[in-house]
């Protein structure tokens, strides 16, 4: 069983792929579509992408996650995984380095370990490309188990009929 999380990178997408007992191996994705063939036994797959437009005003997702994080809200569904992962929200930015310290610490406390990577993914993701995959990771194994929070609580539904939400 595999938990999948992906997160865009400068040449495609960075495809973080955690074993039931943690240990995670990272990929290079020139397409999100590849991730059926570099990891076939995902059982959930988190991306870090917007999807969905409400009916009217804005989305409820965002308005939920922005309201649990506080001043450092950009990236809404890593901030809340991260959050939720550290317990907090994270004191230092993900491009300083007390912030790649402090979310490298989170997912080794966790049992992420970030040593396996194919030579692609080592050489296009930046760091925190690879921490957002990772988190990702973390959060759908938290889908998976039912420990995963929704914001909001109950889903909006879009204008397509999809559900919008971000879990962590």
């Amino acid at each position: 069983m595999t938990y999948v999380g992906i997160d865009a990178c400068s040449k495609g997408w960075i495809a973080v792929a955690m074993a039931a007992n943690g240990i995670a191996q990272a990929h290079f994705l020139s397409t999100i579509a590849m991730v059926a063939s570099v990891v076939p036994d995902a059982r959930v797959i988190a991306i870090d992408i917007p999807i969905g437009f409400p009916t009217t005003g804005h989305r409820e997702a965002d308005l939920s996650a922005r309201a649990v994080l506080g001043a450092r809200r950009s990236s809404l569904f890593l901030k809340v995984s991260f959050t939720r992962l550290l317990g907090a929200p994270a004191n230092h930015s993900k491009k300083t380095w007390a912030g790649m310290v402090e979310r490298r610490e989170a997912l080794d406390q966790a049992g992420i370990v970030l040593d396996h990577l194919t030579p692609d993914a080592a050489r296009f993701a930046a760091v925190d490309d690879m921490f957002d995959a990772a988190v990702l990771a973390w959060t759908a194994r938290r889908i998976h188990d039912g420990a995963a929070e929704s914001f909001p609580a109950t889903p909006e539904v879009g204008t397509d009929g999809r559900v919008i939400a971000i879990w962590a």
